[in-house]
């Protein structure tokens, strides 16, 4: 029929990667954040399929001199990543060194506070994570686990009554921890 427009070939590819990539960021990022998994580069992994398939069916339009110079920026891209992924691999050490890192690069990230917090207990530094844990609440005060190590802490310190003050912070704030009740309860 006169007038009628053909498809376009492979944009069923191209909808597709841009819809995947959206469908999958806006799952893992929630339309309203309820913790710190927005902060984590692993949810992007893969909503990423979805634009790599919208890049690769990008570059299968190009003419072949255009569908080699994408591939040959694509190789060094990846080249460059990847260089830059080992340099930083040390910081994956362990737990301790990962969040002293991200608290050097962003001293004010609870988070990591907490985190370290916890680890520093685990290695029976009750005094650093005492320390780290009253940080990460000062910075955010709705820091559940921050209340919860700082009780984890002061239990430990013997100061119990500090203890279950925290401990009924971290039960307001979360009261499915369960957690929380049994540091309560000591």
């Amino acid at each position: 029929a006169a007038g009628q427009r053909k498809p376009t070939p492979g944009i069923g590819f191209l909808t597709f990667g841009l819809l995947f990539f959206t469908l999958h960021l806006v799952l893992v990022l929630k339309l309203v954040p309820i913790g710190a998994e927005f902060t984590a580069d692993r949810y992007l992994y893969v909503p990423l399929l979805g634009m790599a398939i919208l890049a690769v069916e990008s570059a299968v339009r190009l003419p072949r001199t255009g569908q080699r110079t994408v591939m040959a920026v694509a190789l060094i891209v990846i080249a460059v990543w990847s260089a830059m992924s080992w340099r930083h691999q040390s910081a994956w050490r362990d737990d301790m060194t990962f969040y002293t890192r991200i608290l050097d690069r962003f001293p004010a990230t609870a988070v990591a506070l907490a985190n370290r917090s916890a680890t520093r207990l685990q290695q029976n530094d009750v005094d650093g994570g005492w320390g780290d844990s009253t940080e990460a609440v000062r910075l955010d005060p709705t820091n559940v686990q921050g209340f919860f190590n700082r009780a984890t802490a002061e239990v430990l310190q013997g100061r119990m009554r500090d203890a279950l003050e925290d401990a009924n912070r971290a039960i307001a704030l979360d009261p499915t921890l369960a957690a929380s009740y049994a540091l309560r309860a000591r």
